[in-house]
């Protein structure tokens, strides 16, 4: 007698582990594993032993199909099992009657590639940072092919030209964050933010309104401008700088000599 383990996998986007000679497949997280769909040909055997080989091949832990077709010289046997291929050989190796001496392993992968890259994104303008204004237009480039849809703020963004997309957003005063996002034909979504901060708030002012009264008087004599007095140098010299008050419009300037003798005026602030 003789027996063939012939394994054809239909797999989409997964990989089989414990394949004999075979790296175990490292990757992304997939979904799960379809069945694997194995074929055991035996040969040599009598049609009693056909029979009870089946119901032995079908009781195995993890098959959740068989079927057996009848060929001139020996027997196919169609199994659907959940588990690795490892595991079915050493199930069917434990089998003790009849007698099944493996001959051949084959393995057939088949895949489905599929696209799992997000789309690239990338914000043109504005530059993140403070504007002057809510009302901004933001433009982004997703250069991609297969983009389907652009959002800007969670508005659909129009297609100004290819790969670049635009779209008007009306932002609160303060800090904002903009979310932008692709989505490819496959659903894969690229993403990116944008941080803006709008300021229409005048500055506050304050302001302290000074002038400037010099003179010249009498060598020895004594200056006061608004009650305050002044430094006098040896030439008689004088010069003081005063904060004005609200609604003052004049500075008062005494001078006494060294014989005491005293002169009052009242200047007007501004120009003669």
């Amino acid at each position: 007698m003789r027996i063939a383990l012939v394994l054809g996998m239909a797999l989409v986007g997964a990989a089989c582990a414990n394949l004999p000679s075979l790296p175990a497949f490292q990757g992304p997280a997939q979904p799960a594993e379809p069945p694997l769909a194995v074929e055991v040909l035996v040969g040599g055997l009598r049609a009693d032993e056909q029979e009870a080989l089946k119901e032995t091949l079908c009781g195995i832990r993890g098959v959740v199909g068989c079927e057996i077709k009848k060929q001139p010289r020996e027997v196919l046997y169609s199994l659907q099992y959940q588990g690795s291929l490892h595991a079915l050989r050493s199930e069917i190796g434990r089998i003790a009657h009849p007698g099944l001496k493996v001959e051949e392993v084959k393995a057939t992968l088949r895949f489905t590639g599929f696209d799992n890259q997000p789309p690239s994104l990338t914000v043109l303008s504005p530059k993140e940072g403070t504007v002057l204004s809510p009302e901004v237009e933001v433009v982004v480039e997703a250069p991609d092919q297969d983009v389907a849809r652009v959002e800007i703020g969670g508005k659909r963004a129009a297609r100004q030209r290819p790969g670049i997309y635009a779209a008007r957003l009306t932002l609160v005063e303060g800090d904002n964050v903009v979310e932008v996002s692709a989505v490819d034909e496959a659903g894969n979504e690229g993403r990116a933010r944008l941080a803006l901060t709008v300021d229409t708030t005048p500055p506050d002012v304050t302001a302290t309104v000074k002038v400037v009264v010099e003179g010249r008087v009498e060598r020895g004599s004594a200056v006061f401008v608004d009650g305050q007095q002044v430094p006098v140098d040896l030439l008689g010299g004088w010069r003081v700088e005063l904060i004005v008050k609200r609604g003052q419009r004049t500075v008062e300037i005494v001078a006494i000599d060294a014989n005491g003798n005293k002169k009052t005026e009242l200047r007007p602030i501004g120009v003669e």
